[in-house]
């Protein structure tokens, strides 16, 4: 029994033996047939690498030769069909072919762009063949106007040697004539260099007899300008005339008539002063004005005005003659004005009052020097037609403020030379004060005001009413006029005996 058990182990371990050796002998030949087929697979990979590296080869050597031949060897990348602009041989190959056949092409190749450039180079040839056919013909056309430009030379040659012959001989013939000429002219040039050594000595003897004439003249100006002066203060002459006379006063209401109205243009407003009928002259002496008046009222043929200022020791009557020097009938007067303007001594300038008094009375100022130095107008000059030269103050620019030194000094370089020019001309020179009296113009009353700080004095406070030209309509007369006017006989009337209730009583 135990013996059958042990035969039958070994049979199956022989049997398991055997599938085993039999296994690893189907494994070993799959494993050898599998190797066997990969060696030819290897090797046939190996083959068709082969033949790709070839082919790699081949085409590496044509695009090397490409690239050769296009003229970018060194360009590595060959670039796609949409390069353009870049370092890609396709993109510098599409810009130069924009470069060097701009617009569009039938197909964006090199060689659609070749083929245009060849067309183009055929036109252009075929341009060149007719142009090379011009030249042939421009040059027959040359060689043919040479041969005429020669001909023209040679006659010309002839001309010219032919002239040049004659002018020898012309020369050969004049130059004893130009010889003496040269001997003629250098006389002439030696005595016009004694006539003018001559006539320098001349002329330097008659500049330094200028000089002297205008130094004799200056002083024989100046010494008749101070006779003129002595001998008009001493004549105690006048250019001027009266403007009028007083027909008319009454003194009770210090109303006078005078002899002008509006058939004269006297205007309203008009100031006049009045003089002694027996006088120096009108506008000559100060002492002979005994009041001033201003028109008030205008008729036809007469005016009314009130009474300014007066005397009482010497009161206006009828008779005595009025003057202004701002109105003549018919004319309009003209004055020039140089100087600080202060009609009232306040210190503060009054030039446009002047302006107003003088354009009231139908006068105008037509030549001015104002405030700062500045001439109105700039080519302003004094003529015979002017009446007054009216001298205001006339300031020291070395006692001047900073401020006022340059129109302080303007101011006097004027007035010396409107001076100068009324000298010449005939024109009287008026100071601002005598102008003032001669129309007649009263300065303005001072009232002291709370709070003005303006230096009053008795002297200014007892100045009588301005005579200022009002752009008021002043009130006309009430036509009461004083009975002396209403009596033509000029008869005074008696008294009627009444007296005062105070007198009666004894009081």
């Amino acid at each position: 029994m135990a013996s059958a058990n042990k035969s039958t182990g070994l049979q199956i371990a022989l049997v398991f033996t055997v599938m085993t050796a039999v296994i690893a002998l189907v494994v070993a030949f799959l494993e050898y047939r599998s190797a066997v087929t990969a060696e030819a697979e290897k090797n046939t990979e190996r083959d068709k690498v082969n033949a790709v590296e070839k082919e790699r080869s081949v085409a590496t050597t044509g695009l090397q030769n490409l690239r050769q031949y296009l003229g970018y060897p060194n360009t590595d990348e060959i670039g796609k069909n949409d390069s353009e602009g870049d370092n890609t041989v396709i993109g510098q190959l599409k810009s130069l072919s924009l470069r060097v056949a701009p617009g569009e092409l039938t197909q964006p190749t090199m060689a659609a762009t070749l083929q245009r450039i060849g067309q183009e180079l055929d036109t252009l040839q075929k341009e060149l063949g007719a142009k090379n056919q011009q030249v042939v013909d421009l040059n027959k056309q040359i060689l043919g106007l040479r041969t005429e430009y020669q001909a023209m030379v040679d006659a010309h040659k002839q001309a010219q040697q032919k002239a040049e012959n004659d002018r020898n001989d012309a020369q050969a013939s004049k130059e004893e004539a130009v010889t003496q000429k040269e001997k003629q002219i250098n006389d002439q040039q030696s005595k016009i260099q004694t006539l003018q050594a001559e006539t320098s000595q001349v002329r330097s003897d008659a500049d330094k007899r200028d000089t002297a004439n205008n130094a004799r003249i200056a002083t024989l100006t100046n010494t008749n300008q101070g006779l003129r002066t002595e001998k008009d203060a001493r004549e105690k002459w006048s250019f001027e005339v009266p403007s009028g006379k007083v027909e008319w006063v009454d003194l009770d209401t210090k109303h006078v008539w005078i002899n002008r109205g509006s058939r004269d243009h006297l205007r309203k407003g008009t100031t006049f002063s009045v003089y002694k009928q027996v006088n120096e002259g009108v506008a000559r002496g100060l002492r002979d004005i005994k009041g001033a008046i201003e028109v008030i009222s205008v008729s036809d043929n007469m005016a009314m005005a009130r009474i300014t200022r007066d005397r009482i020791h010497d009161p206006i009557v009828k008779g005595d003659p009025i003057y202004t020097p701002l109105w003549e009938p018919g004319r309009k007067e003209k004055f020039a004005v140089v100087g600080l303007i202060d009609l009232d001594n306040d210190g503060v300038y009054d030039r446009e009052v002047l302006h107003d008094l003088i354009a009231a009375s139908g006068g105008v100022i037509v030549d001015e020097v104002d405030d700062k130095g500045v001439r109105h107008p700039t080519n302003g000059a004094i003529t015979v037609d002017t009446k007054f030269l009216v001298e205001g103050t006339i300031p020291d620019a070395y006692e001047a403020k900073p401020e006022d030194k340059e129109s302080f000094r303007l101011i006097g370089e004027a007035h010396k030379k409107m001076v100068t020019e009324a000298q010449e001309h005939g024109v009287r020179i008026v100071t601002l004060n005598d102008f003032l009296n001669y129309l007649g113009y009263e300065p303005g009353r001072r009232i002291w005001r709370a709070g003005v700080t303006q230096g009053w004095n008795l002297h200014q406070g007892m100045q009588g009413n301005v005579a200022r030209p009002d752009s008021k309509n002043r009130p006309e007369s009430l036509g009461k006029t004083s009975r002396l006017f209403s009596n033509p006989t000029g008869q005074q009337t008696e008294s009627l005996g009444t007296t005062s209730g105070q007198i009666k009583n004894g009081q």
